[in-house]
């Protein structure tokens, strides 16, 4: 059986939480500390993290959490302490690599299926810590990590009367993948595949299609029930969107959008299904008359968002609109009140239609998309189309797979 001797630093949070979080601890050990051994001195980067765990611990939990530094002898003199500590997973060592061990490992080699102590990351994602940003953001030493975790506590507590901050796993280039379900509040819920959204400038979603491509199917699979099952273990009633980041195989949860997507038009094309409709005869209080068996995902379609702005300085352009021409044709779909004449008013959003393809496969919605781009006339005001003309002959694009980050790194905008 395969034995785990180490695990990374940021799994000390969820060590200390599952053991001090547990009925079996709390009732053996009322009082008794948890110990974080450093071996380095006070004043180190991992001195420092261990303290604000520390202090977030005890905060919220009412326990003792003692951070023990044992300078001089790095692994030996800090390893020795946890071999005479009792081997019950409440005393953790932090190397000065980064890595972490328990007693309960490194005292009797205790397998990790049985380790009981010890939990995911993921698991405790609700536990309040510092915000560790990473050196290109401009924390570059352990003073920059003090004045960073300071800063975004007082603004916390500023924004929201709330100074708690927590810690991130940070992504170097994830995509932003959404799976669309709907349930009825009734015990009853399903999903309608999933979309890709990666394309956007400063957060804002420009192109959106379904199905998400190049996505592993077995992460597909799992995170798509998790929905459904999440749906129903909350009596969740209407449609609504899980938002996530994709990146190596993994989803990583960022929130749900309870209510109908701008982008929803791409998952109607590809199941069938009228998203509004279901939505409205959930809201009038009938069950869900689809079940997961009938949904089907057939081809692929593109949304452009065509918006009332500049292509090249996106400033927003209201005005008179002096001609509008919808495409048309097979596999083509127009979401707007565009109108001859009709003025864009500077108050609200920028968007004034959506154009959605649908084709057999990707290649063909793209190929449909371009066409479709060139046929559309929105004359008297500047819109975005150009830029999406630009995009769907893009070659990164049309591979397909891109990051979030991909769009403004074209545009000179990445600062990553």
């Amino acid at each position: 059986m395969r034995t785990l001797h180490e695990i990374t630093f940021s799994a000390v949070v969820a060590a200390c939480v599952a053991a001090i979080s547990s009925t079996s601890f709390a009732q053996a050990y009322p009082t008794r500390p948890i110990r974080i051994v450093v071996p380095l001195s006070v004043g180190s980067q991992n001195d420092i993290l261990a303290r604000m765990i520390a202090q977030k611990m005890n905060e919220n939990w009412r326990q003792p959490v003692i951070v023990d530094n044992r300078p001089g002898g790095v692994g030996a003199i800090a390893g020795g302490i946890l071999v005479k500590a009792a081997p019950d997973g409440h005393t953790l060592m932090i190397h000065s690599d980064g890595h972490a061990v328990s007693a309960a490992l490194y005292a009797a080699k205790l397998p990790y299926d049985t380790l009981r102590d010890m939990a995911r990351v993921s698991q405790v994602a609700s536990f309040p810590t510092v915000l560790v940003t990473a050196p290109s953001l401009g924390v570059k030493s352990v003073k920059d990590l003090i004045a960073s975790a300071k800063l975004t506590r007082n603004e916390a507590g500023a924004a929201f009367g709330n100074p708690m901050v927590y810690l991130e796993k940070f992504l170097t280039n994830p995509r932003h993948v959404e799976i669309q379900v709907l349930a009825d509040g009734q015990g009853n819920a399903i999903h309608l595949g999933d979309r890709d959204c990666s394309l956007q400038r400063r957060h804002q979603k420009v192109i959106e299609e379904a199905p998400a491509p190049l996505i592993d199917e077995e992460a597909r699979r799992k995170v798509q029930a998790r929905c459904v099952k999440a749906c129903i273990d909350i009596g969740y009633r209407g449609a609504g969107t899980f938002e996530f980041l994709y990146e190596d195989g993994n989803f990583y949860f960022i929130e749900m959008n309870t209510r109908v997507q701008v982008e929803h038009p791409v998952t109607e094309m590809v199941t069938g299904i009228d998203i509004v409709k279901e939505m409205l005869l959930i809201g009038g209080g009938q069950k869900l008359s689809i079940k997961q068996e009938d949904v089907v995902i057939r081809g692929h379609a593109v949304e452009c968002r065509i918006n009332a702005e500049d292509p090249r300085t996106f400033m927003p352009s209201p005005g008179k609109v002096k001609h509008f021409h919808a495409p048309g044709g097979n596999g083509v779909r127009v979401d707007s009140h565009l109108y001859d004449g009709y003025s864009v008013p500077p108050h609200y959003d920028s968007l004034i239609g959506k154009l959605i393809t649908f084709g057999a496969n990707r290649d063909e919605a793209m190929g449909r998309m371009r066409n479709a781009l060139d046929e559309l006339i929105v004359d008297g005001i500047k819109t975005n189309a150009p830029l999406h003309r630009d995009l769907v002959r893009d070659p990164g694009f049309c591979k397909g797979g891109v990051n979030i980050h991909y769009l403004e790194k074209k545009l000179g905008m990445d600062k990553h």
